[in-house]
């Protein structure tokens, strides 16, 4: 077998066995940065059922734990420390992993338990006011619920793509992977962005990322060590953080979920995903999704017109940009996928 069938190999050898469907693990949400995971994690928290926990691991990086990218496949020594560090995200409850907004009502916790539950993150957010960041993120939240009432756990983590595989082969029987991918170009254009608002740095250099097997499969080492351009550095790291979470994901029994094919059906598509992992349609996130459209100055209008955010890089990128970033994409399958139209990413996914 040669060096580039031994990369992809794995999805034989350790897929779990076939479920029957729907699915009921826990949905551990997957992307990189600026994928629109955070507006996908709060459709999942707006159901009455849900109890959200929004990127728990800035908190606990696991950095003496794991890699957070991955040279070979995982020993087995790294699968059971990754293990042990996702039964820990699972547990977190820092004022971060809980207090995100919009505050959604829980049929599992009573009013007076939800106003105590608030109290407590309004008083960490307090503290982080204050300079006390972090003796405020060792604070915890407790969930309050009702014995007996139902909950289900959903995670959303936008630095565990290099992870993957070693996550999903530790708890496979107990997660469910939701790769989220957003169109390289929309990606290349909402990091240029933020970088020209001054809310975000460039990218770091891709260091380990190249040491990757699916950047030792593309073999594109040389490429990525000479872009100059700080689009082109953005496209080789979309590329190379998506190829090696996408290849594990898929094989280990998750899905694949296009940020684009959720903003031309927002309540088609999600309405899809829930059923997926078995979680019951409810009112409070249709209502969820018809306001998070809204432009009324409310907090629900930070989530942009979905024309608005799928579309918005082709006025934004040069012609020359959007061929160099398209042709970078292309590479891999997942770029390939990524580039098509939102009704065959439909299918993809």
């Amino acid at each position: 077998m040669d060096a580039d069938a031994d990369t992809v190999a794995f999805d034989a050898r350790r897929a779990p066995a076939a479920r029957s469907a729907p699915d009921r693990r826990i949905p551990f949400i997957m992307s990189a940065a600026r994928s629109g995971s955070t507006w996908l994690g709060k459709v999942f928290d707006s159901h009455p059922d849900v109890l959200y926990l929004h990127e728990p691991d800035v908190v606990d990086r696991g950095y003496a734990k794991l890699p957070v990218w991955f040279d070979a496949a995982p020993s087995a020594a790294q699968i059971e420390a990754a293990g042990a560090y996702v039964d820990g995200l699972l547990a977190a409850r820092s004022p971060r992993a809980t207090g995100t907004r919009p505050h959604f009502i829980k049929h599992y916790r009573g009013p007076m338990s939800d106003a105590s539950r608030c109290g407590v993150i309004y008083a960490a957010k307090a503290l982080e006011r204050a300079g006390l960041r972090k003796q405020a993120q060792r604070i915890h939240v407790p969930d309050l619920a009702t014995a007996g009432r139902p909950k289900r756990i959903v995670v959303k983590s936008v630095s565990a793509l290099g992870r993957a595989e070693a996550i999903v082969r530790a708890r496979g029987d107990v997660l469910y992977p939701i790769l989220l991918v957003r169109h390289p170009c929309a990606y290349v254009a909402s990091q240029l962005r933020g970088m020209a608002l001054g809310v975000m740095e460039p990218d770091a250099p891709p260091g380990a990322l190249l040491n990757t097997r699916a950047a030792r499969r593309l073999g594109v080492r040389e490429k990525v060590m000479a872009a100059n351009d700080e689009a082109e550095k953005i496209a080789w790291n979309w590329l190379l953080m998506n190829a090696e979470a996408f290849a594990a994901i898929g094989a280990l029994g998750g899905k694949t979920v296009f940020y684009e094919s959720l903003m031309e059906d927002p309540l088609g598509e999600v309405k899809r995903l829930f059923a997926a992992v078995d979680l019951p349609w409810a009112r409070e996130t249709e209502e969820f999704l018809n306001r998070s459209w809204e432009q009324d100055g409310s907090y629900y209008s930070v989530f942009r017109n979905p024309e608005t955010s799928v579309n918005r890089w082709r006025t934004e990128l040069s012609d020359d940009a959007i061929s160099r970033i398209t042709a970078i994409a292309a590479r891999d399958p997942i770029g390939k996928l990524a580039l098509r139209g939102t009704s065959e990413l439909r299918l993809a996914g």
